[in-house]
């Protein structure tokens, strides 16, 4: 087996799955999908701002429409992440949490789709939207608009992450390129043992430390390793984003922009 072969082949996995978590993560800088997905503040100072009202039923609805925004986030997360699927294994400890009330729950079990249907609370979230605006605790059509282009933004981006799971490389070429790799390796080790010279009186004890083949062990190896991991930054590794605490954050913020302190 050619060892440039193998550089082409090895290069090209770790390009394309290099490539396609660059573009993720420049999506999510240039989209800001960090800053809307993983911090909701932006939307949440909107719906504290327009939504205007010191009573209950205001209180309530700006309460209603940042839980919104974080079972979308919620559900958009379970899909891509082992890490929040295990904290939230099913809808019912939605529900249990508080992120489901009991008609929401069964309406989100009832609606039967082909699709995954994680942006359902969107479309709750423009319904209360639009309530609250039939009620004036929203002044005019301009700050509601305002208010539904921050949700498209912040439906759009959760669309990107979910994407970004869906579409993955290819688990044949992963399985290929991994065998190819090792069994590399394993004909080096055999094609680099030392004859024995007492088979061949001509040939002399030819003892030497294979340089070149250890730095292609370095370098191969690391190079998959380092493509294994990147694959799914969404995971449970020490190096993956941290998308449980990023929950915990929201949440304490949604709970936040709804306190009656913060409004003069």
């Amino acid at each position: 087996m050619d060892w440039n072969a193998m550089t082409v082949e090895r290069a090209e996995k770790a390009t394309m799955v290099g490539r396609k978590l660059w573009r993720g993560l420049e999506t999510s800088w240039r989209g800001h999908v960090f800053l809307y997905i993983i911090h909701v503040s932006r939307t949440c100072l909107l719906i504290s701002s327009l939504v205007h009202g010191v009573d209950e039923r205001s209180r309530m609805i700006r309460r209603n429409l940042g839980r919104y925004l974080l079972l979308m986030q919620v559900l958009t997360f379970q899909a891509v992440s082992t890490a929040i699927k295990k904290r939230f294994p099913t809808t019912d400890h939605l529900r249990t949490a508080g992120l489901f009330t009991e008609e929401e729950h069964k309406i989100y079990e009832n609606t039967t789709l082909p699709v995954p249907i994680w942006w359902l609370p969107a479309q709750w979230f423009t319904g209360l939207i639009m309530r609250a605006r039939k009620e004036g605790r929203i002044k005019d059509s301009i700050q509601m608009g305002l208010i539904l282009q921050e949700l498209l933004v912040y439906r759009g981006l959760c669309g990107n992450m979910f994407s970004y799971d869906w579409i993955s490389v290819p688990l044949v070429y992963t399985q290929v390129v991994t065998l190819a790799t090792y069994a590399y390796f394993i004909f080096q080790v055999m094609a680099q043992q030392i004859l024995d010279p007492d088979k061949d009186p001509n040939r002399e004890l030819d003892v030497f430390f294979p340089f070149f083949v250890f730095l292609q062990f370095l370098f191969y190896i690391g190079w998959l390793k380092v493509a294994e991991q990147i694959l799914n930054p969404y995971g449970e590794d020490d190096d993956d984003f941290e998308l449980n605490w990023c929950l915990d954050r929201n949440l304490q913020s949604t709970q936040l922009f709804k306190c009656e302190y913060l409004r003069l």
